[in-house]
């Protein structure tokens, strides 16, 4: 005997146990099954699914979270997240390896070159100028030493008085001549370079009455003569640079050269007062010669 499925309506055949339409089961159904004559039927009924209720996702179990904080949740990466590849091994000499990255793109591999390269030759650049820096001489320490060394010359030679001449008065101002020379050490006046910067000195001891003073006019005058042209690019006087000069006392004079063409030169200068000479009798002039070759 056919029934009705009572969800969808549709005919179902006799002893059916879900319904062929939609699948929805038939909640009772009931048929006689004899086995021997004279027995009671046995009733099967079609048993209706149970219901599995399902728990949260996120409900514990046993008192154990099933999910991690919602903190932690968002640091950690995504489940279906896949683990990222490894990069490939590069084999190395004797047995080693390492891996390399493969996924750098090729404009950071330049650009990581470039910055090799760059401080690489900073270094080299850092390295060079330290090295020449300590090489090439303080200019101003080797000039302090060398007029420490003249003027331990002159105040040597003025107690020997090696060189001292007869004192001339000119009313109440006198000098004697002491020293002379040259500041730099390793200058040879015999063969001397062309354009060559060297400093040459004189050096005269106080022995009038007067003091002597850049405002009182006591300075040595430059004089020009051919062996000495333009005063061989010194200026055409040098004064007391503001020292006072008693009766007794050293003062000395350094005078810049710049060597011109090849000759024979004689820079040549006079110690006057206001224009006037009072040099020693027999001695007019201070004059040192040298050769330029």
């Amino acid at each position: 005997m056919a029934r009705q499925c009572k969800n969808c309506g549709h005919k179902v055949q006799q002893g059916a146990v879900f319904c062929p339409a939609c699948g929805a089961p038939i909640e009772t159904v009931e048929k006689a099954t004899f086995s021997q004559e004279g027995q009671s039927p046995i009733i099967l009924r079609a048993a209706t699914p149970a219901v599995v209720e399902k728990k949260p996702v996120d409900e514990p179990i046993h008192g154990v979270p099933t999910q991690p904080p919602a903190v932690l949740s968002a640091l950690l990466p995504p489940q279906d997240t896949p683990a990222p590849a490894k990069a490939p091994r590069v084999r190395l000499p004797f047995g080693l390896s390492t891996r390399w990255p493969t996924h750098w793109p090729l404009s950071s591999i330049i650009f990581f070159s470039i910055c090799v390269i760059l401080l690489a030759m900073a270094s080299g650049a850092a390295f060079y100028v330290f090295n020449y820096a300590n090489s090439v001489p303080n200019t101003a320490s080797v000039r302090t030493t060398a007029l420490a060394q003249a003027q331990a010359t002159v105040f040597a030679a003025a107690t020997m008085s090696a060189q001292a001449t007869a004192t001339q008065q000119s009313g109440n101002d006198s000098y004697t001549f002491v020293a002379q020379g040259v500041f730099e050490p390793h200058i040879n006046l015999t063969q001397i370079s062309q354009g060559q910067h060297f400093t040459i000195f004189f050096a005269l001891r106080n022995t009038g009455t007067s003091t002597w003073t850049d405002a009182r006019g006591y300075q040595l005058t430059c004089v020009h003569q051919a062996d000495n042209p333009n005063c061989l690019g010194a200026s055409d006087q040098i004064g007391l640079n503001g020292s006072l000069i008693s009766n007794g006392q050293l003062a000395i004079f350094p005078i810049p050269v710049t060597a011109p063409g090849p000759g024979k030169y004689e820079s040549t200068w006079q110690f006057t007062h206001n224009g006037t000479s009072f040099a020693p009798a027999g001695s007019p002039y201070l004059f040192i010669k040298f050769t330029v070759v």
